[in-house]
Order: structure tokens, then sequence, then C-alpha cells
């Protein structure tokens, strides 16, 4: 078993710019961490987590809009980093099925 000297590195995920793992372009304005723009409280932001309670309105909107932009950047870092992203059509389920097969 070796017991030698080991270096480690700790990244203060609160000093952390993740942006630098990507090499596609982020788009100006689009934040690492979703900043709505009306201030919430922690009780409300729960309530939006667990319960879907917009704290005021639109921000479901203003929340998906984020997360849609950032789905864009993720998909376009995969593209250039030479994977290819696995997209699949949405499955819709039979209100109604039939339970007789």
């Amino acid at each position: 078993m070796y017991m030698g000297k080991a270096t480690v590195v700790f990244d203060d995920p609160n000093t952390t710019d993740q942006s630098n793992d990507y090499t596609v372009p982020i788009p100006e304005g689009l934040t690492e961490e979703f900043e709505p723009s009306h201030p919430i409280t922690p009780r409300q932001w729960a309530a939006w987590e667990t319960r879907g309670i917009e704290p005021y309105k639109g921000f479901e909107e203003e929340y998906t809009t984020w997360e849609k932009e950032w789905e864009k950047v993720n998909r376009a870092q995969l593209t250039a980093d030479g994977a290819e992203p696995l997209v699949m059509d949405m499955v819709r389920l039979d209100p109604n099925p039939d339970t007789e097969e």
C-alpha cells in the first residue's frame, strides 16, 4: 500500500465559476443559478419546488425560459465535444389503457 504524499485541490463551490467548463458561448445575461426578477423568500422557493406554487405571476415562465436556454448551451457543448445529443420523442400515455391484452 502506497503511503506517500498527496495533493488535494479544493474548489470552493461559492467561488468556482462553472462557465470555465464550457467551450461554447454562453448567452450574455444567462446566469449559472436562476435569478428571479422579483425577490422571493426561502419559503416561497420551497413552495415552488414542492408544490409548484408560483411566488409571483410569471415566475414559471421565467424559470422555464432560463432552463431552456441552459439546455441549448448544454446540447451545443455536447456537439462541440463530439457527442451527439440524445433527443427522444415525447411519450404519450393512453389515459384509458386497454387492460385486456
